[in-house]
């Protein structure tokens, strides 16, 4: 959940829940999903970007293909990580393929430890549509992996509105423009390097955790 679907779910059912309704973020245990980054080798043998999630429309890997075959023919070198799996695994798959982009994406497929390939990033990116609080964002600044993302629901809250990560505007076009900032510009990346160490530190799970237990102990008093 997200302070937008809150306030979503307030102009859909009335004032009143949006007034008693509390936003409540996953607890995230940071040693561990350290440790599990450490869980399995990943290649990194040049510039690699990294996204994961369900492979649904709403996530945009379609629009971050047509991203791939762009940098492509703008001569760039990279490799492009796509963890996850879902009903348009194929016709991304497809696309892939049918677009000869086999050499610069590839299509992990679920990983139930999917961390070695977010550490392993020199960048991640969120293509999402639309999307709620995104825990791979999250995971990603945990882990010190410079952040770029689409602007949807949530995502000012998963990178402080701006501050530990780079969040665009919705658009195929102006994703394109920051992920090819990163080639462009060392010290662009740098920054975005900064802004994710400056998140790593932010809400602890011990703090998150007693937020939940204090909403429960008030329901149940």
């Amino acid at each position: 959940m997200s302070e937008a679907i809150r306030v979503a779910f307030g102009e859909m059912f009335g004032i009143e829940l949006v007034q008693n309704a509390a936003v409540c973020y996953n607890p995230l245990e940071a040693k561990t999903i350290r440790r599990m980054a450490e869980g399995y080798e990943v290649a990194h043998d040049k510039f690699t970007i990294c996204a994961v999630g369900r492979v649904i429309p709403e996530k945009g890997f379609l629009r971050l293909t047509s991203i791939c075959e762009h940098m492509v023919e703008d001569g760039r070198d990279f490799t492009l990580n796509i963890v996850g799996d879902g009903k348009e695994y194929d016709r991304l798959k497809e696309m892939v393929e049918s677009h000869h982009l086999e050499k610069w994406e590839h299509l992990i497929g679920f990983q139930e430890n999917p961390y070695p390939y977010i550490k392993n990033a020199d960048l991640f990116v969120c293509s999402s549509l639309n999307k709620g609080y995104n825990l791979a964002i999250s995971e990603a600044v945990i882990l010190g992996v410079p952040v770029i993302s689409t602007d949807c629901s949530g995502i000012k809250e998963n990178l402080g509105n701006g501050k530990w990560g780079y969040i665009v505007e919705n658009r195929k076009e102006t994703l394109y423009h920051a992920i090819s900032r990163c080639f462009d510009e060392p010290g662009f990346l740098e920054e975005l390097k900064k802004k994710s160490e400056t998140g790593s530190i932010q809400d602890t799970y011990e703090g998150r955790l007693k937020k939940i237990e204090s909403i429960i102990e008030g329901v149940v008093n």
